[in-house]
């Protein structure tokens, strides 16, 4: 869910969602996987400010207070098998610019950077 409000040029808006990423991938031989995830609940706030017609800068921050992380590994040569899990949380931050040339069409540069914490368990 996401809530957004402006003001002349002045924007600012906040985010709630549950979501992540899985990788999924599959080596030669039909035993060899690597299954890597990791879901959680995300807060987001962020802001614009216009400083010309057509550009914004734009600049948010994010809170991932309670990940869920998987790793399953499982590989012929060398032998390996492991599988762990574990909790972790993290946050991130974005910078960037957005450039409107034409009603529709927006353009965006943006820095990303972040920090995450997992404490693994399992597998060896």
């Amino acid at each position: 869910m996401r809530l957004g409000l402006g003001a002349g040029p002045l924007g600012v808006g906040a985010f709630a969602g549950y979501g992540g990423f899985v990788l999924n991938a599959r080596g030669p031989t039909a035993s060899d996987a690597i299954l890597l995830s990791s879901l959680g609940f995300r807060l987001r706030v962020d802001g614009r400010l216009l400083i010309a017609p057509g550009v914004a800068f734009r600049a948010g921050w994010s809170s991932l207070p309670s990940l869920s992380n998987r790793a399953d590994i499982s590989m012929t040569s060398p032998a390996v098998a492991a599988q762990h899990a574990g909790p972790g949380s993290g946050s991130e931050y974005s910078l960037g610019l957005s450039f409107s040339p034409l009603p529709l069409v927006t353009v965006f540069a943006d820095y990303r950077s972040g920090t995450f914490q997992t404490n693994w368990s399992g597998g060896p």
